[in-house]
């Protein structure tokens, strides 16, 4: 199941030359995966040579939360490296999961924040 955001939680597009911080609730899967692409939905290249970060890797704190940053410098902890001067939306893949296309829309709720930092 896939998801993808242009916007940030007040409305503005996203933009490569700001920071976001990430976290809430993802919905209930057995991996997911978060990444930056384009309109097209291809990956977008940057200087890391990663644009995404995955269940798998992350770091979450004693209550099981979490937080991602995504900007185009680099960052500590749960990084998602952006290309700066690039246009991108977010793109959230839920793998095997319980939650369905068919199912309806999913709530506000049950994603995550998409917050602008600097």
């Amino acid at each position: 199941l896939t998801f993808l955001a242009s916007r940030d939680d007040d409305g503005h597009r996203l933009d490569s030359r700001c920071d976001y911080t990430l976290g809430g609730a993802i919905p209930a899967a057995r991996l997911w995966t978060l990444s930056s692409v384009d309109a097209d939905g291809a990956p977008v290249p940057n200087a890391s040579a990663r644009n995404a970060i995955s269940s798998a890797e992350i770091v979450r704190d004693q209550d099981g939360r979490f937080e991602v940053i995504a900007a185009a410098g680099a960052r500590a902890g749960n990084w998602l490296p952006l290309a700066r001067g690039h246009s991108f939306q977010l793109m959230l893949r839920l793998y095997d999961t319980t939650g369905s296309a068919a199912a309806g829309v999913m709530s506000r709720e049950q994603m995550p924040f998409i917050r602008k930092g600097s």
